[in-house]
């Protein structure tokens, strides 16, 4: 692998991190953060954080991608190549994706209208992924929206562990620790599905047939992707059937249980965003994609 190509999937990776938990966690602060949580977790300061690592991480992403018109590390800084790219849909995903974490940035100013500028910031971002990933390669409309809802789902996952791992780090969070972890229980009872049905179903679409997931490098790698994403899943339904109501009947020994789990889906989510930055990075679509 040539220094090109892993810095793209670096840069792809952090982009991933940062969009998905900035958005994350807005979503977090949004409709799950209570004043009691607020004491333990600043949001706001890791959201900025994260909108940060995204907006740079756009950029070089913009620019390693002209890098790879010109085959040299050099075309970074080539303008006339940057200018031309600028021009294409990496141009539009580059200009929403900036407008996208500056809303998220600009809505912890903002005021009464905060939330406003966070979520539409936040969808905003989500959105520029359908201009230059594979799914942009699918037709119709309707793949663009599936897309949105299957990174909302993940966005709101992803987002809630942060919070968690550093409310179960405090003992004396025992009581909202248990409730924000009840509250996304139930939550997820109704996106998890529907995040898994539109990931499902727009995999299906880009590999095609069951039988491209073993003989092409893309579905091979989208088998890794899917092994870990279920060993995800596992953990989720571990804390919501097991260590979850053990903190509703006041088991102090559950909360240290929950923050490993925690810390391990973090690990979890980390390798699928890595792979998914290989994924898209140097696996090329099967040919029957398309039809």
């Amino acid at each position: 692998m040539d220094l090109l190509i892993l810095l793209t999937i670096i840069s792809k990776l952090t982009f991933y991190m940062g969009a998905l938990f900035a958005s994350g966690t807005v979503f977090y602060l949004t409709f799950f953060e209570t004043n009691q949580a607020r004491t333990a977790f600043n949001g706001r300061q890791l959201t900025i954080q994260f909108a940060a690592i995204g907006l740079v991480s756009a950029l070089s992403v913009f620019a390693l991608t002209g890098a790879q018109l010109t085959g040299d590390l050099a075309g970074v800084l080539d303008a006339e190549i940057l200018g031309i790219l600028f021009e294409t849909p990496v141009g539009d995903a580059l200009i929403i994706r900036v407008l996208g974490f500056s809303l998220i940035i600009i809505g912890f100013f903002a005021g009464k209208i905060s939330d406003g500028f966070k979520i539409s910031g936040s969808f905003i971002v989500l959105s520029s992924f359908f201009f230059i990933g594979h799914v942009g390669d699918l037709p119709g409309f309707l793949f663009a929206v599936l897309l949105v809802i299957h990174l909302a789902g993940i966005a709101i996952w992803v987002g809630i562990l942060f919070p968690l791992y550093r409310l179960s780090s405090d003992p004396l969070q025992f009581t909202t620790t248990e409730k924000i972890a009840h509250q996304f229980g139930r939550w997820a009872l109704y996106f998890v599905p529907i995040l898994l049905i539109a990931g499902g179903w727009l995999a299906y679409k880009l590999v095609n047939s069951f039988e491209n997931l073993f003989t092409t490098g893309y579905g091979q790698t989208l088998l890794v992707k899917v092994v870990i994403v279920t060993g995800l899943l596992g953990l989720a339904a571990c804390n919501k059937l097991r260590f979850v109501p053990a903190l509703r009947a006041g088991d102090v020994d559950a909360l240290k249980h929950l923050k490993f789990s925690v810390l391990v889906e973090i690990i979890l989510v980390f390798f699928i965003l890595a792979v998914t930055a290989v994924l898209t990075s140097v696996q090329i679509l099967p040919e029957t994609h398309h039809q």
